[in-house]
């Protein structure tokens, strides 16, 4: 039996409120991660035309890792 103010009960909620920010700390990084290779890819597809076709397959990758972990943490 769980009372108000037990303190294991405390910890608990403490523990689930610091996984939350966890993951969203952790989703944060991977998205600025994901940007940051698109970013590249259209520096590489702009300023490297002989490369358009690699730079627009890693934005393609990229993009796609940004929309597979959106929906995978919302």
């Amino acid at each position: 039996m769980v009372l108000r103010g037990d303190p294991a009960l405390e910890r608990t909620e403490l523990a689930r409120e610091r996984t939350v920010l966890a993951w969203q700390r952790n989703r944060l990084s991977e998205l600025t991660v994901l940007l940051g290779i698109t970013g590249v890819g259209i520096v590489v597809s702009r300023f490297y035309p002989e490369y358009l076709f690699l730079g627009g397959s890693v934005v393609f990758l990229a993009l796609l890792g940004m929309a597979y972990t959106a929906y995978h943490y919302l």
